[in-house]
């Protein structure tokens, strides 16, 4: 017989399944322009404090949607250059997929969809559009477009303006609070939240999100299924139990450790269940403190490294060789990155040179060695023999540490069952 859960606990469990919902619910609040204007990154993201580790490898687009009030046209262009990577997703304020279009598709998936809330009726105008249906009413839409660099950029900018996403009525949209200027990425953000905003923002969900039955149950015995509840109007006992049990909630999250990761050579990769979580709470959960809505796990996976291979804390003030073996480099079936970070900040580390990373794209730039392995140079100076220069990435001045992530566009089938070995990286001695 299951023992009865105290309020503490239910309160930590409601916490781990909330902590998502709470912070897309700010991630997709905004004024009427927020959800009805298709905003576009025409460059790579170089220096954005509010984006944690942002990539150089594809070109956002990227729209709040709100369903309730106004369903969505999306018209997905058919891409001439098919070599190209293109991912199109639609994720709910659960993070679980809604839509999700593009290379893998055939003809990339293009075609026009009309985007409804639940069993809302498809405008007469637009019966020939593809129905896709939301069971919550707010939404995230972001295109990813791969783009080759500075001199693509024109291409890739003339790409993101075939694509069409608009709301049909956009006079019903509701504005909500936005996120403050101060805003400095998810981490930070759900970490320094006090109870009150948590259960104001959670509040604000019941109206047009379908939630897991249990975990309403849990809000219904805290006192939180009331829309226009606060923290302070509850008892003082419940209020106890709230603060406590979401401390034990965050620190849950933070000390997950589950079956779901893979370690190799110092390298640590989330495969199983990303984007497909289930009732996999406290995991969805350290997923997205950690990721900005993450791709499904199929669609993309995001290797990490701390430590070099010994297990010790990667130091700027050290050279490391990162060493593929022959026929070694990470087996995408599109294309790959390996991109460094400074550490603490998880931003690029911004040089003269304009180098962050190394992917598939400089394979012929790159030096081999003899046995057809490979060598990547890491480090704060350039390599003096000029050969090595595209073998090389810079670490920080500023910062004495730094983390390197990997990013697999299409992971293959050996990554997915875990058995690809990741490159040691080791101090040059």
């Amino acid at each position: 017989m299951n023992k009865e859960l105290t309020l503490r606990e239910k309160a930590q469990r409601l916490y781990e399944y909330a902590f998502t919902i709470v912070w897309t619910d700010a991630m997709t609040s905004g004024n009427r322009a927020f959800y009805t204007t298709l905003q576009h990154n025409r460059k790579f993201i170089e220096a954005e404090r509010r984006m944690y580790k942002p990539n150089q490898d594809t070109l956002y687009s990227f729209l709040p949607i709100q369903l309730e009030h106004t369903p969505y046209i999306l018209e997905i262009p058919e891409l001439e250059d098919k070599n190209r990577y293109l991912l199109v997703n639609i994720l709910n304020l659960k993070t679980e997929m809604v839509l999700t279009k593009g290379s893998k598709n055939e003809k990339n998936g293009a075609g026009k969809y009309i985007i409804l809330y639940r069993d809302a009726e498809i405008p007469e105008e637009y019966t020939d559009y593809i129905p896709i249906r939301s069971e919550d009413s707010r939404n995230y839409f972001i295109i990813r477009l791969e783009s080759y660099g500075e001199e693509d950029y024109e291409i890739a900018n003339a790409i993101q303006n075939q694509f069409v996403m608009k709301a049909l009525y956009p006079e019903r949209i509701v504005e909500r609070d936005s996120l403050l200027a101060n805003y400095h990425g998810q981490s930070s953000f759900m970490t320094e939240m006090q109870p009150d905003e948590f259960i104001r923002r959670l509040a604000g969900t019941l109206a047009d999100t379908k939630h897991d039955d249990v975990m309403l149950e849990y809000m219904r015995d805290l006192q939180l299924t009331d829309v226009n509840v606060t923290y302070d109007s509850l008892p003082l006992d419940i209020q106890k139990d709230i603060r406590e049990g979401f401390a034990d909630g965050l620190q849950s999250i933070l000390n997950y450790s589950g079956l779901e990761g893979y370690e190799s050579n110092g390298w640590h990769a989330y495969i199983d269940s990303v984007g497909d979580y289930g009732k996999k709470y406290r995991y969805r959960s350290y997923i997205n403190y950690f990721a900005v809505m993450p791709n499904l796990y199929t669609d993309t996976v995001y290797p990490n490294l701390e430590t070099d291979s010994n297990g010790k804390k990667l130091d700027s003030h050290k050279t490391y060789k990162l060493h593929f073996k022959k026929d070694g480099l990470p087996q995408a079936k599109y294309f790959w990155s390996i991109i460094l970070y400074g550490s603490p900040s998880e931003q690029l580390v911004i040089n003269p040179y304009k180098k962050y990373l190394i992917n598939s794209h400089g394979i012929n730039k790159f030096y081999f060695n003899e046995d057809g392995s490979l060598d990547v140079i890491i480090g704060r100076e350039k390599p003096e023999d000029e050969r090595y220069f595209a073998n090389w990435i810079p670490a920080p001045y500023e910062e004495d540490s730094f983390t390197l992530l990997m990013r697999i566009y299409g992971p293959t089938q050996e990554l997915l069952e875990k058995k690809w070995e990741f490159p040691t990286v080791l101090p040059v001695e």
